[in-house]
């Protein structure tokens, strides 16, 4: 049995290094001993690893395969509904980026049926899994319905005492949603909001973005990687002082860890 445990940690050492070679040459070496030896849990776990580092690095092919044989070890309902589902969003998220939305939603939507009938209605992976399914149905042009998925994840985020650091992504998520719901307007779809409406609802969403950050306070790694992915939104909609404030901060939390 691969101690599966100790892999992962040396795993995390390596990224935390930003070695992905080392990382992938790891993750090749014991995905192969682990399916030869048929420990199926095991290189399930591994796979899910390396969707998340194809996907990373936008390696396409290896990505592609890797998804294929996790989709094929996860009919196997021995794993348990989570690891499954679990398998289904990191297929679906490599999917999407690899510009596959459509093949990305049915995989969301199999994982949404597993969390519901393991999960509490308002765990927070049913947040992290709203927030996923969103981007890609904003993706396919079902912009209301992403806005009702970004709404679902922040109503569950609300009421976890770790929340504030989600919902700031989902509000810088959802003032992208109404940037790209403004574009399709001027390709010929129905108008939705006037130009001044539009940019009173990004700036109003960023601002709330800019307040769930500043309310953190726990700020370390974690914390510093959230407000960088925050800041190129904030940067993309003209908030150019407000990205520079958390691309400072990132930067000093980092340098000081």
């Amino acid at each position: 049995m691969i101690e599966i445990r100790r892999v992962i940690d040396k795993l995390d050492e390596y990224l935390g290094h930003n070695d992905y070679a080392s990382a992938e040459k790891l993750l090749d070496y014991w995905t192969d001993e682990a399916m030869n030896s048929g420990d199926g849990r095991s290189e399930l776990t591994l796979l899910n690893e390396q969707i998340g580092l194809y996907r990373k690095q936008h390696v396409e092919e290896k990505g592609l395969e890797v998804c294929r044989r996790a989709l094929e070890l996860s009919e196997n309902e021995k794993f348990g509904d989570t690891v499954r589902a679990t398998t289904y969003i990191n297929a679906a998220t490599a999917y999407k980026e690899f510009g596959m939305a459509d093949m990305a939603y049915p995989l969301y939507r199999q994982a949404e049926a597993l969390y519901k009938a393991e999960l509490e209605a308002d765990d927070q992976r049913m947040a992290g899994l709203y927030n996923n399914m969103a981007l890609t149905v904003a993706e396919l042009g079902e912009y209301e319905q992403a806005r009702g998925l970004y709404i679902k994840a922040l109503d569950i985020m609300r009421t976890k005492e770790n929340g504030a650091i989600e919902m700031a992504v989902t509000y810088c998520n959802l003032a992208d949603l109404v940037y790209m719901e403004g574009l399709n307007e001027q390709n010929g779809r129905d108008h939705i909001y006037d130009k001044e409406d539009k940019e009173n609802l990004i700036l109003s969403y960023l601002q709330k973005a800019d307040i769930m950050l500043e309310s953190v306070t726990k700020r370390d790694t974690h914390y510093a990687f959230f407000c960088d992915k925050c800041a190129s939104a904030f940067e993309f909609h003209g908030m150019f002082m407000t990205a520079k404030k958390y691309r400072d901060r990132t930067e000093k939390i980092v340098k000081n860890h």
